[in-house]
């Protein structure tokens, strides 16, 4: 693998159409229809499919669209990004099976991969001498042909010769080269797994990111702590807590709990800015190791934050959480005074809520991922 790419499992997918629809399953539903165009109109150009890992690393993005560039240094692909494919990977589909072509592409040793599909009656002309022109003339390439087992084009009599055509091309492929045919799990197996170069290298710029998450985990406190400071009178002046617990704003709720927790979400997730200041800095952290939907887990970390604030009401108020919303103001003041709840519930979201709950949810979100991709991918 040349050192230019070593951020780059890039692998080619060669041979009958149906590698287009086999890639498919990596496409997002968003971008299906373009790809479903894409994929019938070409011409001499490219489809690339890359992993989500590259909206991160714009220093990789950049060598791979530079491959895909004419004469005039005009682009000749077209990009879909997805987190559906494995990090650091990217499926290259060219419109020609030409292998002179090709060979412009993938020469100097730019693949790490090479895939070539043929289907039933399976070895046809053009497909052996594809293969063994890479063999010939890019003896360097990890060179891999899948059998289809679907008969396309064909009658339904001709699925009775499926077993011994499949047969025979194996001997056919296996004669230009040993372990030449892989099986659908071989084929899974080649595409979620790297070459060692390649591991190598990912690991190591990944291992730089995630010292720089972990450093940013390691200053957490302190930068929540500058945060708290900044947005205190904001979030816990005694004019604020009395608006969480005043009758107008619980009267209409299910219980006297309930109506303080819906308060305070629609207080601090709605009107304040705090919140939206911590969904920032989270993002600021976990960028650099980011692989996933970014969105759909700043989602899910919003609705644990949410959910930290009702637990922790919950557990604090303990029974009289559950106590029913007087229907009047006279006796709801009568009922905090009897049990205090509003004191209690005030004490929590000064002394617990935006001291321990809502950072240790935030910095666990981050220490989980950070964890994860460790673990994936030789972190330290």
């Amino acid at each position: 693998m040349n050192v230019q790419n070593k951020y780059l499992n890039a692998i080619f997918l060669l041979g009958d159409h149906s590698r287009f629809d086999y890639a498919e399953k990596f496409i997002e539903k968003n971008q299906m229809v373009d790809y479903e165009h894409m994929k019938h109109n070409l011409d001499s150009n490219f489809i690339v499919i890359v992993s989500e890992f590259y909206r991160n690393h714009p220093e990789a993005l950049i060598k791979i669209e530079n491959q895909f560039l004419n004469k005039d240094d005009e682009p000749r692909s077209r990009f879909y990004f997805t987190k559906n494919m494995p990090y650091a990977t990217c499926f290259v589909l060219p419109a020609l099976n030409n292998v002179y072509e090709i060979e412009k592409d993938i020469n100097c040793k730019w693949a790490s991969k090479v895939i070539i599909f043929d289907v039933f009656p399976y070895c046809e002309e053009e497909i052996r001498i594809l293969a063994e022109s890479i063999i010939e003339k890019m003896p360097y390439i990890d060179l891999r042909i899948f059998l289809m087992e679907t008969i396309r084009r064909f009658g339904y009599t001709d699925m009775t010769d499926l077993n011994r055509t499949l047969a025979e091309a194996n001997e056919i492929y296996n004669d230009i080269k040993q372990g030449l045919v892989i099986s659908l799990a071989e084929l899974e197996r080649s595409i979620y797994s790297t070459d060692t170069d390649i591991s190598i290298a990912c690991s190591h710029g990944l291992r730089e990111n995630l010292k720089k998450v972990k450093n940013r985990l390691d200053n957490f406190d302190s930068d929540y702590e500058v945060m708290l400071i900044i947005s205190d009178d904001e979030l816990t002046s005694i004019e604020k807590l009395n608006q969480l617990c005043n009758y107008d704003g619980v009267k209409h709720s299910k219980n006297v709990g309930e109506g303080f927790v819906n308060n305070a979400i629609k207080e601090y997730f709605g009107k304040s800015d705090f919140i939206e200041s911590l969904i920032v800095l989270y993002h600021e952290i976990i960028s650099p190791i980011c692989i996933w939907d970014s969105q759909k887990y700043e989602v899910l970390l919003i609705e644990h934050l949410k959910s930290s604030l009702k637990n922790g009401a919950q557990k604090r108020l303990s029974k009289i959480y559950d106590n029913k919303v007087p229907d009047s103001e006279l006796k709801y003041r009568s009922l905090m005074a009897e049990d205090n709840s509003d004191v209690i519930f005030k004490k929590f979201i000064c002394e617990e809520y935006f001291e321990k709950f809502l950072p240790d949810t935030v910095k666990k979100f981050i220490e989980v991922k950070h964890n994860t991709i460790c673990n994936l991918y030789g972190g330290e």
